[in-house]
């Protein structure tokens, strides 16, 4: 989930999607801001930075900035690690701030820090570390605990009591409706208001002309622009799964299986599926081509024929899954999703490839074999994938008397 709630019912929000936008005329600010809000959340914050610009913040939830709560608690420090078990203990809350800019805003799993340790110790930047809860992190190294280099160490501190309890909400740091968000535009909390950097931009453009009338134009070094947060370290994961889940389109298929067996006079001789689209091959049983175009024109499909075959295309136009807020590790989600296939689809046959490196998370491709089960069981194995970090790659099926074989591989994703 993009929020962590307290106890008393106070939700932060995590996993916020942040964005510097130089400035602008309103109309064209008006647009970048309606497309980020249609990728990225109808929540949002917009504070006035460097140079005139906006910072952008976005997510699918409200509730008050978990990190920019966290960096106003301990006074702003310009490098900032914030680690606190939250919850069960099963996960925290991790907050980074990196050159006084929000590097991290995330719940993690405790088995995955370790990844994220690492990513941070790559960097040159001295944090102002503080932990909270059973961490294993530690200003020392030991054979349980992470330790950074004393060269990213500005100081270590272990805290007696939870600064997530303790966060004050505070109305500036809370997500609103972007309509009203818009609205709200609090400048206050800029570094260089709009006006003044629009009014340097004037002053200088002023001296140059005058200045070229009759001298040599001036070289103006142009300022270097804010830099962002550095991009997501997990960005290939959550666009792998922003993608339409397995039990979504099995769901679809298997309603176009049923539809299929309606066709008059002819018969499915093999099916192709993948995340976009359906193929079917078709066999003439005794039908006619004028039966089966009256058929398709009543059913959504796009249609060929010839030499007595014929084909159907079917478009999947399947949603999208929400953005993933966490990532498990790999072994264990594999483990779970073959448990749970074994259990489903009797006497099929479930192989496991060997794990494809893709940088910060594993993907497993696993196949499934299949013979003569039912739409209802097809429905159901569909079902077995539901809420798994999970990615249909294709499926191949034929119909024998009501019944489905066949195989299908699916990507199961996971941390390492």
């Amino acid at each position: 989930m993009p929020v962590i709630t307290r106890d008393d019912g106070v939700s932060f929000a995590v996993y916020t999607y942040r964005e510097i936008i130089a400035a602008k005329r309103p109309s064209l600010l008006k647009r970048e801001l309606e497309m980020l809000q249609e990728e990225n959340g109808d929540y949002a914050r917009f504070f006035g930075v460097d140079g005139g610009n906006i910072e952008a913040i976005f997510s699918r939830e409200g509730g008050y900035l978990l990190a920019e709560s966290v960096w106003e608690f301990f006074d702003q420090p310009e490098n900032l690690l914030y680690c606190e078990a939250v919850g069960d203990g099963e996960t925290v809350a991790l907050v980074v701030i990196r050159d006084g800019n929000v590097a991290l805003d995330s719940e993690v799993p405790v088995e995955n820090l370790l990844d994220e340790f690492n990513s941070l110790s790559a960097g040159s930047n001295e944090y102002d570390i503080y932990i909270y809860g059973d961490i294993p992190l530690a200003e020392e190294p030991s054979e349980d605990h992470f330790s950074f280099d004393p060269s990213l160490v500005s100081s270590f501190n272990y805290l007696k009591e939870s600064v997530f309890d303790q966060l004050e909400p505070n109305d500036e740091l809370m997500l609103l409706p972007v309509a009203e968000a818009k609205r709200e535009i609090d400048l206050s909390r800029s570094k260089t208001p709009l006006y003044i950097g629009i009014l340097v931009v004037l002053l200088i453009g002023g001296y140059w002309f005058w200045s070229s009338m009759d001298q040599p134009a001036p070289v103006i070094e142009q300022p270097t622009q804010p830099q962002g947060p550095p991009p997501n370290p997990y960005a290939a994961y959550i666009s792998a799964l922003e993608t339409p889940a397995p039990d979504a389109i099995i769901n679809k298929v298997t309603s176009i299986v049923r539809q299929l067996y309606s066709i008059p006079g002819w018969e499915a001789s093999g099916i192709k599926v993948t995340p976009a689209s359906v193929e079917v091959d078709l066999k003439e049983a005794g039908g006619t081509t004028d039966l089966l175009l009256a058929w398709v024109q009543q059913n959504n499909a796009n249609f060929s024929a010839q030499s007595g075959k014929a084909s159907l295309t079917y478009s999947l136009d399947v949603a999208n899954r929400d953005k993933p807020t966490k990532i498990y590790n790999a072994k264990d989600v594999v483990t779970q999703v073959y448990d749970s296939l074994r259990k489903v689809v009797a006497g099929s046959s479930v192989t496991i490839a060997s794990p494809r490196d893709e940088g910060k998370y594993f993907a497993t491709d696993m196949t499934v074999q299949f013979s003569e089960i039912t739409p209802e069981i097809f429905e159901l194995f569909a079902n077995t994938l539901k809420g798994f970090p999970v990615v249909l790659k294709e499926s191949t099926i034929t119909l024998s008397s009501g019944l489905m074989s066949g195989t299908i591989t699916i990507s199961v994703l996971g941390a390492k």
